[in-house]
C-alpha cells in the first residue's frame, strides 16, 4: 500500500473539512457515551467514537488520524481523567481505528457496505483486534500506580 502526501493536501479546505467533521463527530458521541449512566464516571457501556472513527478511516483513508486523536483527547481531557491519562487514551483510541481501518482494507473483497455476512465478520474481528491494541491507554489509567505519580 503507497500512500502519497503533499504538504498542500494537509491544506486544502477538503481535507480540513474531514478532519473538523471527524473531530466534531468523535467529540459529540463521545460526551453522548459517557452520558449513559454506569458504575464510573469515565466509562461507558457503549462507545460510538469508536464506530464513527472507523467509518471516517474506511470512508476518507488513514490521513484523518489526526482528528481522531484530536476529537479523543478532547473528550477525555474535560473529563476527570488526568491530563496525561487523556493524551494516552486518545492514542489508544485512535489506533484502534486505524489498525481496524488497516486490517479491514486488507481483507480481499471486503465491502464497506457490509451487505455480506463475510463482510460483517471482518467488521467484527478487525475491529476485535482493533481494540486489544488500542487498550494501552486505558490499561495505564486502570493500573492503580497511576495514582502515586504526578500526571498533571
Amino acid at each position: 500500500m503507497h500512500v502519497r502526501f503533499e504538504v498542500r493536501d494537509f491544506f486544502s479546505r477538503e481535507y480540513l473539512v474531514k478532519l473538523a467533521v471527524v473531530f466534531v463527530g468523535y467529540f459529540v458521541g463521545g460526551k453522548l457515551g459517557l452520558s449513559v449512566p454506569f458504575t464510573d464516571w469515565n466509562v461507558s457501556p457503549v462507545w460510538p467514537p469508536a464506530g464513527i472513527a472507523l467509518a471516517a478511516v474506511l470512508g476518507w483513508g488513514l490521513r484523518v488520524w489526526p482528528g481522531i486523536v484530536l476529537g479523543a483527547f478532547c473528550v477525555n481531557f474535560f473529563s476527570p481523567v488526568p491530563h496525561a491519562a487523556a493524551f494516552g487514551i486518545a492514542l489508544g483510541n485512535t489506533s484502534s481505528a486505524l489498525i481496524a481501518g488497516y486490517l479491514l482494507k486488507r481483507v480481499p473483497g471486503f465491502d464497506r457496505s457490509l451487505l455480506r455476512l463475510r463482510d460483517i465478520l471482518a467488521l467484527g474481528c478487525a475491529g476485535r483486534r482493533g481494540s486489544q491494541h488500542g487498550r494501552g491507554g486505558h490499561d495505564w489509567y486502570d493500573n492503580p500506580l497511576h495514582e502515586q505519580v504526578d500526571v498533571n
